[in-house]
C-alpha cells in the first residue's frame, strides 16, 4: 500500500520537494553568475534565467500547498551556495558546464513528473 499525504502519494511530494529545490539552486546560480559575468547583456540573460527558476519554484510550491504540505523558505543547499560564490569570485564560465548539464539532465526529470500528473 503506498503511503498518501494529502491524497497525493508521499513519493510525488517528495519528488516535487526536490525539484522545489532544484529550481532554488538554479535561480540562485543564475544570479551569481551575473554578478561574476562582466558583458551586461549575458548578465541580464542570467537575470531574466533566475526569473523563470523562480517562477518555477513557484508552480512547485503551489503543488505542495495544494497537497496540505507545508513548505519553508527558499534556501539555496550548500552545492549551489558554493557554485554560487565560484561564479562571483572567477567568473560565470567556470560554472556554465556544471549548469548547463544540470539543466539538462532536470528537463528529464520534468518528462518523468508530466507522466505521473497525466490523468489516470
Amino acid at each position: 500500500m503506498n503511503a498518501r499525504h494529502g491524497g497525493h502519494l508521499k513519493a510525488d511530494v517528495a519528488r516535487w520537494l526536490e525539484n522545489r529545490q532544484e529550481e532554488i539552486d538554479s535561480a540562485f546560480q543564475y544570479l551569481a553568475m551575473a554578478d561574476g559575468e562582466r558583458s551586461a547583456n549575458v548578465a541580464r540573460v542570467y537575470r531574466r534565467l533566475a526569473a523563470v527558476e523562480e517562477k518555477h519554484a513557484a508552480f512547485w510550491e503551489r503543488r505542495l500547498l495544494g497537497a496540505g504540505h507545508a513548505i519553508g523558505p527558499r534556501r539555496p543547499s550548500r552545492r549551489a551556495r558554493w557554485l554560487g560564490w565560484l561564479a562571483r569570485r572567477v567568473g560565470a564560465g567556470v560554472i556554465l558546464p556544471t549548469i548547463a548539464a544540470a539543466e539538462y539532465a532536470q528537463r528529464n526529470d520534468y518528462l518523468v513528473t508530466r507522466r505521473h500528473m497525466a490523468p489516470r
